[in-house]
Order: C-alpha cells, then sequence, then structure tokens
C-alpha cells in the first residue's frame, strides 16, 4: 500500500507507520475515480504528512488529472511545496489544502487524480504523508449527442440518477431568470442513468436554448 488509510500513527522511531514517497519508494500514485458516468467535480484537496524530525517533513508533489472524455491524459493542476518551521528539529505533522483560486472547483468531470512526488524537488528526496484527501461531487449529466431527425431534437446523455426525474427547460433568451424559463418536456433516467429526448422544434424559430433540471 503507497499509503497508510488517514492513520498517521506515532511519530518518531523511524516512523514505522508512515509511508515514505520518494525516489525509488512510491514515487507516482493515481487514483481512478469510480462509479460516475460523468466523472467528479473536485473542489479541494487535502495532504497529510509529517516525520519524526525536521528532515523529512516537507510536503512537495505535483497533482494532475484526466476526464471521463479524455481518461489516459493527465492535465497537470497545481504543485505544493511546504516546508514547516521546524528549527528544533522536533517531531512535527502539518498539512496542506488546495482550493480554487476562483470559482468553487479545481476541475470538472474528473476520472482519476496522480500525485508525482518527484516535482517539486523536496528535503532529502523523501517525504512521509498519511492521507491525501480528494473532496468533490459528482459531475452533473452530460449531453453526449445532439441531432434532429423528423422535427425532433434529439438529446442523449448520460450521469443522471437511475430512476430519477429530470425535466428540460427551454427559453429563447438565455439572460433571462431561470423562474421564466419553460417547462418543455420530462423524463425519467433509466438504470444506467442515461436518457434520450425527441423535443418537437419550430424551423423558423432563430434561437432557442435548453437547460437539464434535475430535483
Amino acid at each position: 500500500a503507497v499509503l497508510t488509510d488517514g492513520k498517521f500513527g506515532t511519530v518518531g522511531g523511524g516512523n514505522a507507520t508512515l509511508t515514505t514517497c520518494g525516489v525509488g519508494t512510491g514515487t507516482t500514485v493515481t487514483y481512478t475515480l469510480a462509479g460516475a458516468a460523468t466523472g467528479y467535480d473536485l473542489s479541494r484537496i487535502v495532504t497529510y504528512g509529517g516525520w519524526g524530525d525536521a528532515g523529512r517533513d516537507q510536503q512537495h508533489y505535483t497533482v494532475s488529472y484526466s476526464t471521463v472524455a479524455a481518461p489516459a491524459t493527465f492535465v497537470n493542476l497545481v504543485s505544493a511545496s511546504y516546508d514547516p518551521p521546524n528549527a528544533a528539529g522536533m517531531p512535527s505533522a502539518d498539512r496542506v489544502t488546495i482550493t480554487p483560486a476562483t470559482g468553487t472547483l479545481l476541475a470538472r468531470n474528473v476520472a482519476a487524480v496522480s500525485f508525482d512526488f518527484t516535482n517539486p524537488t523536496g528535503e532529502n528526496g523523501w517525504s512521509g504523508y498519511a492521507e491525501l484527501s480528494v473532496f468533490g461531487v459528482k459531475s452533473p449529466p452530460q449531453v453526449g449527442s445532439i441531432k434532429t431527425s423528423g422535427g425532433n431534437l434529439i438529446l442523449t446523455g448520460v450521469g443522471g440518477t437511475a430512476g430519477g426525474s429530470f425535466t428540460w427547460l427551454s427559453t429563447t433568451n438565455v439572460a433571462s431568470p431561470l423562474a421564466t424559463w419553460t417547462t418543455n418536456s420530462t423524463g425519467v433516467f433509466d438504470a444506467n442513468g442515461a436518457f434520450s429526448n425527441s423535443i418537437p422544434f419550430n424551423p423558423s424559430e432563430r434561437t432557442r436554448f435548453f437547460q437539464l433540471r434535475t430535483p
């Protein structure tokens, strides 16, 4: 196991309960976030570390992620480098929290998260970690296909709650308040959370906007 499951253990005595990450030992770790067809929207990342003295208590890593649209392609998200002040060389524990610089999310539709402990380079090339925590929620349903057929707009997608209901809202003015949008049609997600709707449209209408609403 690359990490203990959130158990920091006793600091000191060689830190037998801590996992060390560095050159030759746990240089990277990748977590696949399963269970959501649309992936997950990440809101923050919290990491815990420490050491029996000041020699290897620095946290240093780069976080990258992939999306459900390209699960094998990883994009760098952020790099962390924090060396807690410990002039006396006492046993130490530290926490790093990563939150969005703007908005409420770090990334959307995430399929996997990877930590690279070789970049940036830390002290002695090693560090002790107890827990890497990634927080977020299941990404909302997404339209995967849009086409027209027989005077209908065909919208299909995935990511809903199996058996859950949904409503399509529409408007000709996307800037109008949501309360003024018209209920266009309703439906129920299938057993896999997928949906498909056939909505009549007027070819003479220049523009109409749609939004999928779930309870």
